[in-house]
């Protein structure tokens, strides 16, 4: 049973193996009933854009930070930075070594994927690499974070 705010929409489930087959289906089959007007009426506006023409690229940052900074703070430093060509910041790990061993315990290593794009034109190599320096340098000095190349 399908149930929105404890009340029910609608079911879903799988059929037993040997109606499938009965179905000649290959694979289970799965089935789904949704009274779509027993739902909720969404309070936002759904946005849509067009699939983007030209393609992505994206370079990988990584910085030692202090524990305490937050992935939003970074991102929102990113993002601040008005980049036009920059499309995505994605944190994709972080590392803290209590011990001391690989890196001070007081800090912490975190990497992003930056994805670039423009909505006119094909993006050359130069263009991304001075937009990923220039996103570099904002982090160095707003941030103070320390870069590993």
């Amino acid at each position: 049973v399908i149930e929105v705010d404890g009340k029910p929409v609608g079911f879903a489930g799988q059929l037993w193996p040997k109606d499938a087959r009965a179905l000649d289906a290959a694979a289970p089959v799965l089935f789904a009933e949704i009274d779509l007007g027993a739902l909720p009426v969404a309070s936002t506006v759904k946005k849509y854009r067009e699939i983007p023409r030209f393609p992505a690229t994206a370079r990988d940052i990584a910085m030692l930070a202090p524990l305490t900074l937050g992935h939003a703070q970074i991102e929102q430093t990113l993002r601040g930075a008005n980049e036009p060509l920059l499309a995505e910041v994605e944190l994709f790990d972080v590392f803290a070594d209590p011990s001391g061993v690989r890196i001070p315990a007081d800090k912490k290593s975190l990497a992003y994927s930056l994805t670039y794009r423009s909505a006119e034109r094909t993006l050359t190599a130069d263009e991304v690499n001075a937009a990923h320096t220039r996103l570099k340098e904002r982090l160095k000095t707003a941030l103070a974070v320390t870069l590993r190349e």
